[in-house]
């Protein structure tokens, strides 16, 4: 029964997991289509789609900075 019990836990653990990446990738995409917006760039435009790659590109180059900097 516990062998049991942990399988479930970890399959629902990982559900948790994947949820909570889904909603901080849509709060992210919402915080950047409101930037590219606030910049002037209406959504649905090129340039507003363009704004939010250029964002996106800018956010992972930070991550690889900071994975690169950080302490083993």
């Amino acid at each position: 029964m516990p062998v049991l019990f942990f399988a479930i836990s970890i399959v629902c653990w990982k559900a948790v997991i994947t949820d909570t990446a889904v909603a901080v990738a849509n709060q992210v995409d919402y915080e950047d289509a409101a930037l590219c917006t606030k910049f002037g760039f209406a959504a649905g435009t090129k340039e507003h789609a363009a704004c939010k790659l250029d964002l996106l590109d800018l956010r992972h180059g930070h991550e690889q900075l900071i994975a690169a900097t950080s302490e083993p």
